[in-house]
């Protein structure tokens, strides 16, 4: 006999999770300026911890320190290193953008 209960408990964190696009979705559409520059930060945040992340693991997988670690205060040489990474790919990045476009807004569009 197969148990109903996980498909169930899937379906709720489904409703969950759409019930909570659309509140985030409601709220970006109400173009209330305080909480789009909140948005904007914490996506800008989110970018650069995720770059972060991954250079990281990039530095780890070069000096072969994976799994060599066990605390966090171990891992701040790599932390700062992935972060200096990132914040060295968003001004290349960004500096390319400035090269092709000769300005340093975004596009206009309309």
């Amino acid at each position: 006999m197969v148990d109903p209960a996980p498909a169930l408990g899937g379906l709720r964190r489904l409703l969950l999770l759409l019930g909570l696009a659309l509140a985030l979705d409601w709220l970006v559409w109400i173009e209330n300026p305080l909480l789009l520059y909140l948005f904007a930060l914490v996506s800008a945040a989110g970018v650069l911890a995720l770059l972060t992340m991954v250079y990281s693991l990039f530095w780890l997988l070069i000096l072969r320190k994976e799994n060599a670690y066990q605390g966090f205060s171990q891992m701040l040489l790599p932390l700062v290193g992935g972060f200096g990474i990132g914040l060295l790919q968003i001004a290349l990045f960004d500096l390319a953008r400035f090269a092709l476009t000769g300005t340093w807004d975004g596009f206009h569009l309309g």
